[in-house]
């Protein structure tokens, strides 16, 4: 999930995040924006799940 966003606001913030690959130790992403956004910073998390088992308490 995401935690922070540093980002222009005077007006709409445009962004898409992307998941490419993921393993057990490890994934990747692509954060990507359009029109005039323009991102500082972002924060997030990723939490791994034993394969098979897509419930959880989140």
């Amino acid at each position: 999930g995401m935690t922070l966003l540093d980002a222009t606001s005077e007006k709409n913030v445009r962004y898409k995040i992307e998941v490419f690959s993921v393993s057990r130790d490890a994934m990747t992403i692509r954060i990507s924006t359009w029109a005039d956004t323009k991102i500082f910073g972002i924060n997030g998390f990723w939490m791994a799940h034993a394969k098979g088992n897509m419930e959880s308490d989140y």
